[in-house]
């Protein structure tokens, strides 16, 4: 090799580690603001769960979560408790509810109601809360939550024994998840690349024990036939292989669950996402989601806004989304909203830290839908 090749090869090298240095310290910049996440979207999961977290401190919490914290983590808890707005002193509680909170308990509810549980009769009574309870012997006995984050519902709601669970989110909130359920003391199963295998639980296992699925009690012991995660990316058509592939079946109704997570998506695959769910779903099948209206995507791209995370939103369904949705294979039963979930629920406006006047401008920003499968 002569000078001048040396020295060029050199400067390679240098250029290589240069490039090398500014991806590794642009990551731990990125992993220190989100709490060892890739993004403010992932991150997103710890804030929710946090939000969860401060409501199951409240004395009669409208929901309890007793992993969220331990999911949440010290950050997200500590900026949580630093956005809840007191009570009033005679209201029995010390935070006001916070919308996450309420947000929770209707996707609970509608869960429940769609796989045929027994639900309270205030909330079969509550009108337009929620959706037609799934008949006995035909109701679904899978579920497959888009976007899944810190979910805790497999081991916090009483639900079906025989009912498979789906997780599907970004691999580095899986991985995030896993560490933070053995953490907790919850009964889950090894991650594989794609989906979760039924292997024994090591990380779980030094922790707490050896673990044979449903036979060893843990804390948090998992209320399901079984539950796989898949890593995948929602706005990739290929994700739906991979969740064949951990095991889910199209030929068996299924409740798909989408909480938060389509205004992260381009409209144009929010409308493909949707006709692919359709094309999986047998008769029976139901879509659980909330979407933020498509003004407050026009508002935020046109005035801005000082969140990260909501500087990442795109898509915003219509008002009326019946129509919409009825175009891309979905019979819509329920369009609710904060303030009308709060009215069935009985919520005195002065505990919710929302809005819950019905003709206020900023109801109606974000709206509930559950919707059948046409």
């Amino acid at each position: 090799m002569g000078r001048n090749d040396a020295v060029l090869a050199s400067a390679g090298i240098a250029a290589a580690a240069g490039i090398l240095g500014f991806v590794l310290h642009k990551r731990f910049l990125s992993g220190d603001k989100y709490d060892g996440l890739d993004s403010a979207v992932s991150y997103s999961s710890r804030k929710i769960a946090a939000a969860r977290a401060m409501e199951a401190e409240e004395e009669a919490p409208l929901v309890l979560d007793p992993l969220a914290a331990g999911l949440a983590g010290p950050k997200a808890l500590k900026s949580a408790r630093a956005r809840q707005q007191p009570a009033p002193t005679d209201s029995g509680r010390k935070i006001k509810i916070n919308m996450m909170a309420i947000r929770t308990k209707w996707f609970d509810d509608q869960l429940e109601v769609s796989l045929g549980m027994p639900v309270s009769k205030a909330i079969q009574d509550a009108k337009d809360y929620v959706g037609t309870t799934a008949t006995s012997g035909t109701a679904p006995r899978q579920c497959v939550v888009l976007g899944a984050g810190m979910d805790s519902r497999p081991w916090r709601l009483k639900l079906p024994a025989s009912l498979r669970w789906f997780e599907i989110d970004r691999e580095d909130v899986l991985q995030a998840k896993e560490k933070l359920l053995a953490g907790v003391g919850a009964e889950y199963e090894i991650l594989s690349p794609m989906h979760r295998s039924t292997s024994v639980n090591t990380l779980l296992q030094d922790k707490i024990g050896r673990i044979d699925h449903h036979m060893v009690a843990v804390q948090y012991p998992l209320r399901t036939y079984s539950r796989q995660a898949v890593a995948a990316d929602l706005g990739d058509p290929l994700w739906t292989t991979a969740l064949i592939n951990a095991g889910f079946d199209p030929s068996k109704p299924t409740i798909w669950l989408a909480e938060g997570l389509l205004m992260y998506l381009d409209p144009s695959r929010v409308d493909e996402l949707l006709k692919e769910l359709k094309g999986m779903s047998a008769p029976g099948s139901a879509l659980l989601t909330v979407s933020v209206t498509d003004d407050v995507v026009t508002s935020i791209k046109t005035n801005g806004t000082d969140s990260d995370l909501m500087s990442t939103w795109q898509f915003g369904c219509p008002a009326d989304p019946k129509p919409w949705l009825s175009g891309l294979g979905w019979n819509a039963s329920v369009v609710a909203t904060r303030a009308s979930l709060a009215k069935a629920l009985g919520l005195a406006p002065e505990i919710c830290g929302f809005e819950t006047d019905s003709s206020s401008p900023k109801n109606g920003r974000s709206l509930f839908i559950a919707a059948s499968v046409a």
